[in-house]
């Protein structure tokens, strides 16, 4: 539970020190996921009209998917 609110207290001391930002982002494990996210949050809170772009990858937005046929690759032989 300490440990958490140190993440927590780190996160927010981000927002507050650009050299702490720099040092939590870059040494810290996914310290630059975590002040990511609450910065986007912060951004999509004060423009909230403003249209992003999805980051969904291209698959996922009905693109053709690639198929790989079942001849291609290595084939199991015994000796």
């Amino acid at each position: 539970m300490l440990s958490g609110l140190g993440y927590a207290g780190g996160v927010y001391y981000s927002f507050v020190s650009d050299n702490f930002h720099d040092f939590f982002t870059e040494y810290i494990p996914f310290g630059e996921d975590a002040v990511g996210y609450f910065e986007e949050r912060e951004f999509r809170k004060r423009f909230p009209a403003r249209e992003l772009p999805s980051r969904a990858y291209p698959q996922v937005r009905g693109e053709n998917k690639v198929t790989i046929s079942s001849k291609s690759g290595l084939t199991p032989r015994v000796a």
